[in-house]
C-alpha cells in the first residue's frame, strides 16, 4: 500500500532511530566518565548502596588518619618511658659504684653529681612528654579514640602516671642521694630504683601493647576500605570492553537506520512520482 498522509515505515524507523541514538547517548557517557551509574535514573537502588559504601569508606579513611595519629602519640610514649628507663639504669649503675666501700666521701659526692643530672633527666622526661597538649607520662586519663566509620568503633586509651617518681613520697627517684660518708644512702637507693624500673617496665608494655592494638586496627581498616571501594566499584563503574562494543554495534545499527530513514523517504517520493504521471 502506497500513502501520503502516514508512512508507517517511516514513523517505525524514526521511533528506533530515537531509542538507538539514547542508547548510544547512555554508552558514550558511560566512556567518557568511566560510569556505569551516572545518574539516579540509570540504577536508583545501585546507587543507593554505592553512597552508603561511600559513607563508609571515607569513614574508614579518616579512622585510619585517627589510628595513625594515636599510633604516634604511643611512639612518643615509649620512647620518653624508654629515656626514662635509661636514665634510671645509669642512676643504679651509680648507686652500685658509690656502696662499695673503697670510695671515700668526696669519691661519693662526685658520683652524686652525675647521680643529680639524671634526676633531673627523669623530672623532664616524666614531666615535659607531651601530644598535641595532652601529658602521656604523669597524669592518667582514658582517651577514647574513633577508629571507623561507626559509632561502635572505638578504643579507649590509657595514659600512664608515673607521677610517683618524681613525687615526695619513699618511691620518688628525684629524693634519693648517693654521697653520704658510708655508702648506706647508695644502698638504700639501690631498692626505690629497681621498684621505678619495674614501674617503667610495665608503663612501656602498656604503651607497646596499644601501639600494637592500634597496628592492627590500622590494616583492617586498610583491608576493609579495600574491600568496600571494590564493591562499590562493581556497581558504579563501567565494562569498558563492553560498553566498547555496545558502542560500536550502536553505532552501526544508527548508520543502518539513519539509511533506511533515506530509503522510506525515497518510496515516498515515488508516490508523488505516480501522482505526476497522472
Amino acid at each position: 500500500m502506497l500513502s501520503i498522509a502516514t508512512h508507517p515505515a517511516t514513523l517505525f524507523l524514526q521511533r528506533q532511530f530515537g531509542v538507538i541514538q539514547g542508547a548510544l547517548d547512555v554508552t558514550l557517557r558511560r566512556l567518557s566518565t568511566g560510569l556505569r551509574v551516572n545518574s539516579a535514573a540509570d540504577d536508583p537502588a545501585g546507587l543507593a548502596i554505592a553512597q552508603r559504601l561511600e559513607a563508609r569508606i571515607r569513614g574508614l579513611d579518616v579512622g585510619t588518619r585517627n589510628a595513625n595519629d594515636a599510633i604516634a602519640l604511643t611512639q612518643t610514649a615509649e620512647g620518653a618511658v624508654g629515656g626514662v628507663q635509661d636514665a634510671l639504669q645509669r642512676m643504679r649503675e651509680l648507686a652500685v659504684q658509690a656502696a662499695n666501700g673503697t670510695l671515700t666521701e668526696a669519691d661519693r659526692d662526685n658520683l652524686q653529681l652525675e647521680f643529680a643530672q639524671w634526676q633531673d633527666t627523669v623530672t623532664d622526661l616524666l614531666g615535659g612528654t607531651t601530644y598535641n597538649g595532652l601529658r602521656l607520662l604523669d597524669n592518667a586519663q582514658l582517651l577514647a579514640l574513633q577508629i571507623g566509620p561507626e559509632t561502635s568503633d572505638t578504643l579507649t586509651l590509657s595514659t600512664t602516671d608515673l607521677s610517683a617518681l618524681t613525687g615526695s613520697g619513699a618511691g620518688s627517684v628525684t629524693v634519693l642521694g648517693i654521697g653520704d660518708a658510708d655508702g648506706s644512702a647508695a644502698t638504700a637507693a639501690l631498692s626505690v630504683l629497681d621498684d621505678a624500673l619495674d614501674a617503667t617496665a610495665s608503663a612501656r608494655a602498656q604503651w607497646g601493647a596499644a601501639n600494637s592494638r592500634l597496628d592492627a586496627a590500622v590494616e583492617f581498616n586498610l583491608l576493609y576500605g579495600t574491600n568496600l571501594s571494590a564493591a562499590r566499584g562493581r556497581i558504579l563503574d563501567a565494562d569498558i570492553a563492553a560498553e566498547t562494543a555496545n558502542q560500536a554495534r550502536l553505532s552501526l545499527l544508527l548508520e543502518s537506520t539513519t539509511a533506511m530513514l533515506a530509503q522510506a523517504n525515497a518510496n515516498r517520493a515515488n508516490v508523488v512520482a505516480l501522482l505526476l504521471d497522472l
